[in-house]
């Protein structure tokens, strides 16, 4: 089960993948999702 992790999504890419930076990062470090992982997240109900 990977981690979980609060971020907000910054940029679309053309190529499907989110832009996202967590949220919390000093850094201001971004990274690349796959749009797919974040729409089975959003999919799954909540318990």
């Amino acid at each position: 089960m990977r981690k979980s992790y609060k971020a907000t999504v910054i940029a679309w890419m053309s190529s499907g993948k989110l832009k996202v930076q967590l949220d919390g990062d000093k850094r201001q470090t971004s990274k690349l999702v796959n749009s797919n992982d974040v729409k089975n997240l959003t999919d799954k109900p909540t318990q």
